[in-house]
């Protein structure tokens, strides 16, 4: 494995860095940068499928507080 090199606009010799179009992440390899894509869409997922686990949670406990108000008392 060969080490990274960074880029910039004087020294665009090493390819696998792309200067970020944006100025923002310049001279970062393309391997991070994907990386870090992926990473983000994982980490979106995860936050829908926790909001929809949350969301199962509050209708199970709704219900059931439906169903223990529809009991008859005992006794």
């Amino acid at each position: 494995m060969t080490p990274s090199t960074v880029t910039s606009p004087t020294n665009p010799t090493n390819l696998s860095c792309v200067p970020a179009l944006d100025g923002g992440q310049e001279g970062v390899p393309v391997e991070h940068r994907v990386f870090e894509g992926w990473l983000s869409d994982r980490l979106d997922r995860l936050g829908v499928a926790v909001a929809g686990v949350a969301a199962a949670q509050a209708a199970v406990i709704r219900v059931q507080a439906e169903l223990a108000a529809a009991r008859p008392p005992e006794g």
